[in-house]
């Protein structure tokens, strides 16, 4: 599999103005062993494959850590790049680890430990809980979506990019309450394997 012109253009013109001695940072969130048809634009462990070997012939890819040493030190190289990950998906230490080991690359990881050993934040509850549901929609009337389609890929992720701004800036007893509805109404057994084990 190729990486999308588009997506090597993106980075590359993105990253284009790091010619001076700065740091440009790539963050990432997941590295899936296969493309997933509800979320496309996330990279699979081909893509990221193919990205990384972009990146260590045009970039000085450095971990985070010695990038700010050099930083207080002004002595960062030209075409600085670190790569980090936010959250703590499983898949960053299955998939996205021995990608970058293979190319002798480092990466920074910032892990969200409250939901390590079987926990799953609240966006991935809703996600696969619609990517799990079955019929061609689900009635969420009591919870104040109304009825939703799901009938094809491109109806759930329009579900899912419906319900997840709605959700997401509700106070936190409120948002554990509407996500655990969701769950409960779905009534499908949800992944519990998502996050990194400790």
């Amino acid at each position: 599999m190729s990486l999308d012109a588009h997506l090597v253009r993106g980075v590359a013109g993105a990253l284009c103005s790091a010619l001076g001695p700065r740091l440009s940072v790539l963050v990432f969130h997941r590295v899936l062993p296969a493309k997933d048809p509800l979320f496309p634009e996330i990279l699979c462990a081909a893509e990221f494959d193919q990205l990384l070997g972009f990146l260590s012939q045009s970039w000085t890819v450095m971990g985070l850590d010695e990038a700010v040493q050099q930083i207080k030190r002004k002595g960062l190289p030209a075409r600085a790049l670190a790569i980090t990950f936010d959250d703590g998906y499983a898949d960053n230490a299955e998939v996205a680890v021995p990608i970058l080991v293979r190319h002798g690359l480092r990466a920074t990881f910032f892990i969200a430990t409250d939901f390590l050993d079987g926990g799953r934040m609240w966006n991935d509850t809703v996600i696969e809980a619609v990517r799990a549901a079955r019929g061609a929609e689900i009635d969420l009337s009591a919870l104040g979506f109304g009825v939703l389609p799901i009938a094809s890929n491109a109806q759930r992720r329009e579900t899912i990019d419906t319900m997840l701004p709605r959700i997401k800036y509700l106070d936190f007893e409120k948002r554990a309450q509407i996500v655990e509805a969701v769950g409960t109404r779905i009534g499908m057994p949800l992944p519990s394997h998502l996050m990194m084990r400790g």
